[in-house]
């Protein structure tokens, strides 16, 4: 299967300016939740982990527990529930195929300049890492293999001025050269799992950068009515939450009316950049109380102004991306109560 990941960038880098020369930024945070690509099932609220038991004793045969392997992977806005899971997630990690390639021969220069000979040990190896997921009747709902075991790697030993040295410390360090090895792939196929199935299905907690656009001069008639205007966008954000926007939207409000009340006032071309700033900010205002329609409403009449057009069709494009995704899943945007939390 195709791995496709929805991932939200933070603001403040999709959406840098060049045009910087009459206003300049307030940065708020702004917490959310990151889509996943899919919902496991609007009726899923719990998962179990298990470990494929095809290769237990390997894993265990390198300091692990079953314990600690089960505890890499969690799938994160859902519960875990060992017992009576809605989904049963069963992974398997390998400890590697090992392709042995010999000595390896090199030349090398001393500091009078003179070629000479080192030897190493090389050898290529592999992994093969997978999961798959199970409904409560056994049958199969998703499987995916993160890491191939066709991809390999090469491992090189120190290098060595004769042969003889080389093989008698790769007689005596080989083994645990190679086991530290099969321990770095057990780690990075666990931590490859946990990444992949919660880009997937995961509903995980983050927080973004947000860049208001604010005037830079001191001395214009309304720097400070917007100075002031911040104290209210700084309090909104500080209420937003990534299981709803209610205090939010109320919060932000007299915000978004300042900016439209504003607009009228800067139709000269002189401040063209100030009516830009509104109507961006009055953009992202919207976008992040999850209001889609109104936001692309204000981010098309920011793309007409042709002040920044680079900008301005980013900051479409990222509502609408979004206002896709959150619609494919069944969603109300980036702010929602997680299965976890579902009664």
């Amino acid at each position: 299967m195709t791995k496709q990941f929805f991932l939200l960038i933070p603001i403040a880098v999709l959406l840098s300016s060049c045009f910087r020369s009459g206003y300049s930024d307030l940065v708020v945070k702004a917490p959310f939740i990151k889509l996943p690509q899919e919902k496991l099932g609007d009726s899923v609220r719990t998962y179990s982990v298990d470990i494929d038991r095809q290769n237990i004793q390997d894993l265990y045969a390198l300091g692990n527990s079953f314990a600690s392997l089960q505890n890499k992977v969690s799938l994160k806005g859902f519960k875990e529930d060992s017992k009576s899971p809605d989904v049963m997630i069963s992974m398997y990690v390998g400890t590697g195929y090992f392709y042995d390639k010999g000595m390896k021969t090199s030349t090398r220069m001393d500091k009078e300049g003179n070629p000479f000979e080192v030897y190493q040990r090389e050898l290529a190896y592999s992994n093969l890492v997978s999961y798959r997921i199970y409904r409560p009747d056994s049958s199969l709902m998703h499987e995916v293999i993160v890491v191939n075991r066709d991809k390999r790697e090469t491992y090189q030993s120190s290098s060595f001025k004769t042969i003889k040295e080389c093989d008698e410390w790769w007689f005596k360090n080989g083994n645990t050269e190679v086991n530290e090895i099969k321990s770095s792939l057990i780690k990075s196929g666990f931590e490859a799992i946990n990444t992949e199935i919660n880009q997937h299905f995961g509903f995980l907690e983050a927080t973004s950068s947000v860049d208001f656009r604010i005037i830079k001069d001191e001395n214009h008639r309304d720097f400070k009515k917007f100075y002031s205007n911040n104290k209210i966008v700084e309090s909104a954000f500080n209420q937003l939450k990534t299981s709803n926007t209610e205090k939010y939207r109320k919060k932000i409000q007299p915000a978004i009316e300042f900016w439209i009340n504003k607009l009228p006032e800067y139709n000269e071309s002189d401040e063209s950049f100030i009516r830009y700033a509104c109507l961006f900010n009055i953009s992202m205002a919207y976008y992040w109380m999850d209001d889609f329609d109104r936001a692309k409403n204000y981010a098309a009449l920011l793309i007409a102004e042709e002040t920044n057009d680079v900008e301005a069709n980013r900051v479409y494009d990222l509502i609408e991306r979004t206002e896709k995704q959150a619609l494919k899943l069944g969603l109300p945007g980036t702010h929602f109560q997680v299965p976890e939390s579902w009664k």
